[in-house]
């Protein structure tokens, strides 16, 4: 009987400390791997592209459909959802004197500056409500254009508003584009973003021997930025003022970026 007893025992030991490596080794699975810290600021080289999102473990293994709802709401209690972020990109021409006054009103040092013109601030609150009260100030001509989204953490999307117009007989989109892919952290929000603003513009007269004919109509691009943001919880806004560079006729674009990660649903 104590053998048998014995037996017993060590058959649950084991069961025991298979059930306790098994536990280690999803939790393992499960965590994400720590990574050296990102820049706060990282711009992309052209042609701008996002790499896609990489899919997380339990949603490459997790079965799909209403035979599985039972256990995707157990995932849902146990890790709870993903959170979702409704991000407003707006386009903003500060091109002449009367737009100096936005930029007064920004912090004195930007959080990243490169030789290309490229400044950027991270807003708070106060910042924010008081860049918004100087462009309404300023006039609704200065912003040209506005996009906003909502999505879940991890999840890419892309807007476009303008139309498309017909050059050498092919179609070609001017306007307004927005590609951007948040992930959510629990201090950070790390944002990925590509945005292009273009227009219509019809060709002067020129003595240069490679400019286009006079009156036909061409794709001005007057910003384009592609990078990746990584916004403290603390900040409201990314502000991202691009400055003529090399020629007199560039204009000053600048772009508002706000996201406001939503309440999680458990």
């Amino acid at each position: 009987m104590e053998h048998l007893d014995g037996h017993i025992n060590r058959r649950r030991w084991f069961l025991f400390v298979l059930l306790g490596f098994s536990c280690i080794l999803i939790l393992a699975l499960l965590s994400p791997a720590r990574r050296a810290p990102l820049s706060p600021v990282i711009l992309m080289n052209q042609p701008y592209a996002i790499p896609p999102a990489k899919v997380g473990f339990l949603d490459r293994i997790m079965p799909y459909g209403k035979a599985w709802a039972p256990l995707w709401r157990l995932r849902y209690a146990l890790f709870g959802r993903k959170q979702n972020i409704t991000i407003q990109n707006t386009i903003i021409d500060l091109t002449g004197s009367q737009s100096l006054k936005v930029i007064d009103c920004l912090p004195g040092e930007p959080d990243f500056a490169d030789s290309d013109g490229v400044r950027v601030w991270f807003l708070r609150d106060a910042e924010l409500k008081e860049l918004r009260k100087r462009l309404k100030e300023t006039g609704d001509e200065v912003v040209l254009d506005s996009s906003r989204v909502s999505l879940g953490d991890e999840a890419e999307a892309q807007l476009h508003s303008g139309n498309s117009i017909t050059i050498n007989g092919k179609p070609q989109q001017v306007g307004f584009s927005v590609d951007v892919l948040p992930r959510i952290h629990k201090r950070t929000t790390d944002l990925t973003t590509i945005v292009v603003y273009s227009e219509a513009v019809t060709n002067q007269s020129t003595a240069r021997v490679d400019a286009p004919p006079a009156g036909s109509v061409s794709i001005q691009t007057n910003f384009a930025l592609g990078g990746r943001f990584q916004l403290p919880r603390e900040n409201a806004a990314i502000f991202v003022l691009r400055s003529a560079h090399g020629s007199t006729n560039q204009k000053v674009m600048a772009l508002l970026i706000t996201p406001q990660v939503n309440q999680s649903k458990k």
